[in-house]
């Protein structure tokens, strides 16, 4: 097909790996998901799909799901108006499975998209820097207690206000809280990637990886991202950050061969954390959400 070949792609992984990630790499993963497609002058002009999100649906307690793999004709005479129709074809996709609540992250170099979802009640609720790191150290996992990381959770979230679902004005503060604790005790239960990091022998901080099994058989590689990395407010300032993200990076290495680290422009302080470690800023990335 013409379109795999001259096509480029809407998500923001487009800047982490130019001409690996095409619509071939993913309908690879799982041919029974179904994508829309925007035909015209019997071509394809763009093609996207919605994502059921169990967990999301569960905690807010409504349907929601998630725009993924959106791909546009490069050489569209009408680029703009190809993704206003794809968007609006997603959401009404969206809207016959009974799905209320939709977010998208997309290119931040995708002007267009961004003002088509917007012209179609999508927020704009994150602005990413995005990190990627090859992890060439293979080293053996160390194994952590997880009941460790639980029980400073709490402490090092009360104080939290990044992140999408906080920038979210339909979501309040204290739901924001819970929804990113609750979401790492999840993620805690499942097959992810815990380093806890310990002073005077008592845990300070911890880091979580989960390897992202779409992106893994998209690029033919081992591909996680860094969930979340928190130090106890008692704790900061003191380096163990710095030592943390360095022993996180070298025992994830035995689980992924890459390592995306997303975090919010307005992180400072995360940013120049990741900087310092020598992470390459590789692309941005916009979170949009819509209510209906």
């Amino acid at each position: 097909m013409s379109f795999l070949t001259s096509s480029e792609a809407g998500d923001y992984r487009r800047g982490i790996f130019p001409g690996v990630l095409n619509l071939a790499s993913f309908e690879n993963i799982d041919n029974t998901l179904d994508f829309e497609l925007l035909w015209s002058d019997n071509k394809i002009q763009a093609v996207g799909k919605i994502k059921h999100l169990q967990w999301d649906s569960n905690f807010f307690k409504t349907p929601a799901g998630r725009i993924e793999s959106l791909f546009f004709q490069s050489n569209s005479t009408s680029p703009y108006t190809d993704r206003l129709q794809m968007v609006k074809k997603l959401i009404a996709s969206a809207t016959q499975q009974g799905l209320s609540f939709l977010n998208c992250r997309i290119s931040a170099q995708d002007s267009l998209l961004a003002h088509a979802l917007e012209a179609e009640g999508f927020r704009l609720c994150d602005i990413l820097n995005i990190y990627l790191t090859n992890l060439d150290n293979k080293t053996s996992e160390v194994s952590c207690e997880r009941q460790e990381a639980l029980d400073i959770l709490e402490k090092c979230m009360s104080n939290m206000n990044f992140g999408r679902i906080h920038q979210d004005p339909k979501i309040s503060p204290s739901l924001a809280t819970k929804f990113y604790i609750d979401t790492t005790a999840w993620i805690l239960s499942k097959n992810s990637h815990l380093t806890i990091a310990k002073h005077n022998n008592k845990p300070a901080g911890f880091a979580i990886g989960v390897e992202d099994r779409e992106m893994s058989l998209a690029t033919n590689s081992r591909y996680g991202f860094l969930w979340l990395i928190a130090i106890l407010p008692e704790y900061r300032g003191c380096g163990i950050g710095g030592e943390l993200l360095k022993k996180f990076t070298e025992s994830f290495s035995a689980s992924c061969n890459y390592l995306e680290i997303g975090t919010q422009v307005s992180n400072l302080a995360a940013n120049r954390l990741y900087q310092r470690a020598g992470y390459q800023l590789t692309t941005q990335a916009l979170t949009f959400h819509r209510w209906s």
